[in-house]
């Protein structure tokens, strides 16, 4: 079986929109929202610093998965 690395990429209009949507995720959703409030704005500033966005605010993604 060949492996393959599939690239995408993900523009959100802003960081609250990334935020939004990242909540909806099974697994990413339910343990943020176990988390106390503090360690929640913690971890969104963090996030936040990470992810730069363009002149208009919008935060393009990329990830990769390996599939074979």
């Amino acid at each position: 079986m060949e492996t393959r690395k599939i690239e995408v990429q993900r523009t959100f209009a802003d960081f609250d929109d990334f935020w939004t949507t990242a909540m909806l995720a099974p697994s990413t959703g339910p343990t943020v929202a176990s988390m106390r409030p503090d360690d929640v704005e913690l971890l969104k500033k963090r996030v936040r610093a990470r992810l730069p966005a363009d002149a208009a605010g919008r935060i393009t993604y990329g990830a990769w998965a390996k599939r074979g």
